[in-house]
């Protein structure tokens, strides 16, 4: 079907992929249960399901093989229950025992015994859990002591193959985008996520003093000079210690996570965490990239039944959890629980991260009861593709491109990595806030987290954020989080309006007044020809651009468009607009809110300030290439909303910024990027041969889907950026 002008969006600015691991949601545990009660299972019932589920599973990928684990009361017991399986009691920490069945496949050692044993006691598989840190970042650069970062360090590459580039001047560094500075940190300008909650606000209500979070992670490194001074105390499971040098960080993720809560402020370097007066409590469950659940069980046991009691927690971080598609039993699920369950009536609030396979099959520990879990939300204020989604997830956070502080085995700085285990801590950070500004430090009782809980879920900007057909509810905000009314379960917290524009698109009916959304007879169209409407758009620093008003297949509406038409209005600071006309400002941040009034109806979008275009393409052989081709035979389709699975494989990416360095021989360029137009969007414009010529497909949205020729010959199809640049990527279908 032939539709000129429909132009697409592909929203979700999702900057590259994660660097962490799942967590998951509220809901009850119990088998074929629909509310909080649990099914007692017999010990030969219970382990008749870890068989079934071990049937389904990998052996060392999924579960240790040869390994199991137990919950009892003390470590003589323990040995009695080894004894009983025909295995051998390994470790016991605080609760936890580690059981090895040497040589054997604990899924037949366990089926063996169902019959005969002689405990009340189920054993389970030693589940594997991930952190699933795809090292998509940018690592900072130089020694232990002595250490700088760039915004993409290491995309070093030699000249553009296009003429047209090689005129294009160094941009100032104006052009970049910073946030507004309330504290002295070197890279606090690079901290997007802090002026995307409003956290700046928050600070003048607390700032995270008294409130203690412990950490359940690879440890920290606990010299970085951005955290020595913020620990109040480690523990390892590996060693049973509490030393400092027994929890030290040589992964770095717990290092980041660290910083993103509680980096520590105006001290003239580094970075600012979300509440960087909080202290924090690291507590060793990874060595490398993955630990297993005897090990995450003993971490939290240390909390609940250990020494940490003593330390008086008051939130829990936990960004890890199952990999995608691991499938474990009941009773691994109950224990989790019993631990969580542990930590709510000891007064303490579980945060975790919903996980990074982008599917919205639950990931544990997070999916239990009595847990937040996050999702990671972009810098264009979209779900992250990685994200994972469901209706078991509470809400989104920042979790891509976030800067924070790192460390390797020799050096230590600063990185930025992308997940929802940067958006947990992200949210922990306001729960610190919220439990200072609400006096709720070392209140030990169970209705405190539920209140927590309540007034976080409650201080949401409330906008959908969406990726494809994934969709999440809210995205933290921290000023709502301090002023928000302190309520006990059951109550409906309201918090206190934000002074801040909202970024929510709201339509007034031109009939009544009441708020609606998207009723109008009319969409708010980009010069690119993309249908705006009810969305959320990058818009590029110091750009200017026009948007006019079409009808819901985007063709110009000619009388809405004369001059005084429509009224165009504007929020946000450094934004202003005429007739359509939208400039923004070099040194604008944050986001602003476009809306138009036509007829009695007004339309608006969402639009987040990010570094202006200046190439769209990607570098191969040491070249930039704004453009491609592919084969394809007559009848063949050829989905055309991935650019990346256009480009064999290969990101094509946004550029922000280029500097460049002559020599005698050669010259050398340095490129920044955005992110991946898959992930910031695009708008495809087909020619007309090919509408002539084949057959096009497009979403619901007006996004072109799919292309399929009825004939030979090359047709193309132009990528516009949708950054107000209106910069192009071209892809040729040669077509036999």
């Amino acid at each position: 079907m032939k539709r000129n002008g429909k132009l697409a969006i592909l929203l979700a600015l999702a900057l590259s992929m994660t660097s962490v691991t799942p967590a998951v949601a509220e809901e009850s545990f119990s088998v074929n249960a629909k509310d909080d009660s649990s099914v007692v299972l017999s010990t030969a019932e219970a382990l008749s399901e870890e068989v079934d589920t071990l049937s389904r599973l990998e052996p060392d990928v999924d579960y240790v093989k040869d390994e199991g684990v137990i919950e009892v009361e003390s470590e003589e017991e323990a040995e009695k229950i080894a004894a009983a399986y025909g295995a051998k009691l390994t470790s016991f920490d605080n609760g936890i025992g580690l059981l090895k069945f040497e040589g054997v496949d604990i899924k037949d050692a366990i089926e063996c015994q169902i019959s005969s044993v002689s405990v009340d006691t189920p054993v389970m598989a030693n589940y594997i859990f991930t952190l699933n840190d795809e090292t998509n970042y940018v690592q900072a650069e130089g020694t232990a002591t002595d250490f700088k970062y760039e915004p993409g360090a290491g995309i070093n590459k030699t000249e553009d193959e296009s003429s047209s580039n090689d005129t294009v001047a160094e941009e100032a560094a104006s052009e970049e985008v910073s946030i507004a500075k309330t504290v002295d940190d070197t890279y606090y300008s690079e901290q997007w996520a802090m002026d995307a909650i409003n956290v700046e606000s928050a600070w003048d209500k607390a700032t995270g003093s008294g409130v203690k979070v412990a950490i359940v992670d690879t440890g920290i490194d606990y010299g970085h000079p951005d955290l020595k001074n913020q620990i109040g105390g480690t523990y390892s499971v590996y060693t049973k210690s509490t030393s400092l040098s027994d929890a030290d960080d040589t992964q770095g993720h717990g290092t980041h996570v660290a910083g993103i809560i509680a980096a520590e402020a105006n001290n003239s370097e580094g970075v600012a965490g979300v509440a960087y007066d909080a202290t924090l409590y690291p507590i060793k469950v990874f060595q490398g990239r993955e630990t297993s659940l005897d090990k995450i069980l003993a971490g939290l046991a240390y909390i609940t039944e250990g020494d940490g009691k003593d330390w008086g927690i008051d939130v829990v971080n936990m960004s890890l959890g199952t990999q995608k598609g691991t499938d474990i039993s009941q009773e691994s699920i109950d224990a989790f629980q019993k631990q969580i369950d542990a930590l709510r009536n000891m007064g303490i609030t579980v945060i975790v991260a919903a996980g990074n396979d982008g599917v919205s099959e639950k990931s544990y520990p997070a999916a239990c009861n009595h847990v937040l879990s996050i999702a990671a939300s972009t810098v264009s204020g979209q779900l992250a593709d990685f994200s994972n989604y469901g209706d078991w997830v509470n809400f989104a956070a920042p979790g891509a491109k976030i800067l924070s502080t790192y460390c390797t085995t020799t050096k230590r700085g600063y990185a930025e990595l992308d997940g929802t285990s940067m958006a947990c801590p992200v949210v922990v950070g306001v729960a610190a806030l919220a439990y200072e500004s609400h006096d709720l430090v070392s209140k030990d009782s169970a209705s405190t987290p539920d209140a927590v809980m309540n007034m976080l879920k409650a201080s949401t900007d409330g906008k959908t954020y969406s990726y494809g057909g994934h969709s999440v509810t809210g995205c933290i905000d921290a000023l709502k989080a301090v002023n928000a009314v302190y309520s006990e379960p059951g109550d409906d917290p309201s918090p206190s309006p934000s002074p801040s524009p909202s970024p929510s698109p709201v339509t007034p009916s031109g009939n009544n007044g009441t708020p609606s959304q998207n009723n109008a007879p009319f969409c708010i169209v980009a010069k690119s020809g993309m249908v705006t409407t009810g969305t959320t758009i990058p818009i590029g620093a110091g750009a200017k651009t026009k948007f006019y008003i079409g009808d819901k297949s985007g063709k110009k509406i000619k009388e809405a468009n004369k001059k005084g038409a429509t009224t165009w209005t504007v929020s946000g600071a450094g934004f202003t607009v005429k007739n359509g006309k939208l400039e923004v400002s070099s040194a604008a941040t944050g986001m602003g809110v476009l809306t138009a009034t036509y007829g009695g109806y007004s339309e608006s979008i969402a639009m987040v300030v990010i570094p202006k275009t200046k190439y769209f393409g990607y570098i191969a052989g040491n070249k930039f290439r704004s453009k491609c081709s592919i084969q394809a035979c007559v009848g063949q389709t050829i989905s055309l909303n991935s650019l990346k699975s256009i480009n064999n494989n290969t990101d094509v990416y946004y550029y922000y910024k280029r500097t460049c360095s002559r020599g005698f021989f050669s010259r050398t360029y340095t490129y920044y990027i955005t992110g991946p137009a898959d992930n910031i969007g695009f708008c495809t414009k087909a020619a007309k041969k090919a509408e002539k010529n084949g057959v096009l497909t497009y979403n619901q949205d007006g996004s072109v889907l799919s292309f399929t020729p009825a004939k030979k010959g090359t047709y193309k199809f132009t990528y516009v950026s949708l950054d107000g640049s209106n910069k192009k990527f071209t892809v040729s279908v040669k077509v036999k």
